[in-house]
């Protein structure tokens, strides 16, 4: 229940006269920490619900601003590596070789 207007006959000091009396039983302290814990968790539901409409509408402004995708084309395959026209040089020749021989091979060449 929620009053817009003072209540006839009410002053705006009597908010503290009530509050005092209330807290002096266990019974009104109980009374007033449970009011005030609930009153928390309806905001808080109150700002989730805020919060997860917001979400949604940036994720729709987002997909309508976002241009269209095109679909993606088959990758083509790799053009085949031309073997490498041979040197004129012996020398030269046996280093091509090398060239293609896993590293670990190229480095046991030098142990």
């Amino acid at each position: 229940m929620t009053l817009t207007t003072l209540p006839t006959g009410i002053v705006p000091e009597d908010y503290e006269r009530i509050e005092a009396a209330v807290m002096e039983t266990a019974r009104g302290r109980w009374f007033l920490m449970e009011f005030a814990r609930r009153q928390r968790s309806a905001e808080t539901a109150t700002l989730l619900e805020a919060i997860a409409r917001l979400e949604n509408r940036v994720a729709s402004l987002a997909q309508e601003s976002a241009p269209p995708r095109e679909p993606e084309k088959p990758r083509e395959a790799p053009a085949p590596v031309a073997e490498p026209c041979p040197p004129a040089d012996p020398r030269l020749s046996a280093l091509s070789r090398l060239d293609h021989l896993p590293l670990e091979h190229k480095l046991s060449l030098f142990s």
